[in-house]
């Protein structure tokens, strides 16, 4: 028996962010926001039309899927329904008592669909499979997106560049200059410090929202859930290291 493609991060924080907003205690598979999702989730192009069958997130689908959320609910007296994948479980814990955060990234997840095409084509960006981003594979794409604009990185690293004469990683200290030779000057990696729950494709991008970090410390930074500011890094370097590290540009 052929099957529907499992929920992935991005329905279900956008199904969880339905079940916040209304009672699912008192609700039906008729209800106008159920069939709303429904719609908009059959739109969202996360999955080809090959891999969606007749009933694809049909309202009664994602009627059952708020009700796999009750039973987490710690106000609510019943079971729920048990069936579920580990990842309901895991979009409760990260958003329970975070419903201002849970109601942008939702918000931002409906309207990303614009974007998909521009996503799509950007064959430069590699999402690694190993641990995938909180909020959804899309969102990170469009994350790393913004640490593309190279108009903006070549304008922060000249101004650190002329302010200091090298390109340090703000975290680390990491110099590609000093450690590989000619062969490193200049390189660095740039980092977008604006919570992805705050990402606006169209926004003109500060250089306060860059920061320009070594490779290691890039990886750490995105590995960790949620994700660490650079400083904070930074003074978990310093307190391991014990040594004092050059002052942020």
């Amino acid at each position: 028996m052929v099957r529907n493609p499992p929920w992935n991060r991005e329905e279900l924080i956008l199904a969880l962010d339905l079940y916040f907003r209304l009672d699912v205690r008192r609700a039906s598979d008729t209800h106008p926001e159920i069939i709303k999702l429904s719609k908009l989730l059959a739109q969202l192009p996360i999955y080809t039309e090959s891999q969606k069958q007749s009933n694809f997130r049909n309202p009664n689908g994602i009627y059952m899927k708020l009700c796999n959320f009750l039973r987490f609910d710690p106000t609510y007296s019943g079971k729920g329904l048990s069936a579920g994948s580990y990842l309901d479980k895991e979009i409760w814990d990260a958003y329970y008592g975070r419903r201002e955060e849970l109601d942008r990234i939702a918000e931002l997840i409906r309207n990303s669909y614009k974007y998909y095409d521009e996503v799509k084509n950007d064959t430069n960006i590699v999402v690694k499979d190993g641990k995938p981003f909180f909020e959804g594979k899309t969102l990170f794409v469009m994350h790393k997106m913004q640490e593309r604009n190279y108009v903006a990185i070549n304008k922060k690293k000249q101004i650190v560049f002329t302010s200091i004469g090298k390109l340090p990683c703000e975290a680390c200290d990491f110099d590609f200059n000093n450690y590989y030779g000619a062969i490193g000057k200049g390189f660095i990696e740039c980092h977008h410090n604006i919570p992805i729950s705050e990402i606006k494709m169209e926004h003109e991008i500060r250089l306060n929202d860059l920061s320009l970090i070594c490779s290691n410390c890039h990886s750490i930074i995105h590995f960790i859930r949620p994700w660490l500011m650079v400083e904070k890094l930074r003074d978990i370097l310093v307190r391991r290291e014990k040594v004092p590290l050059r002052t942020r540009i």
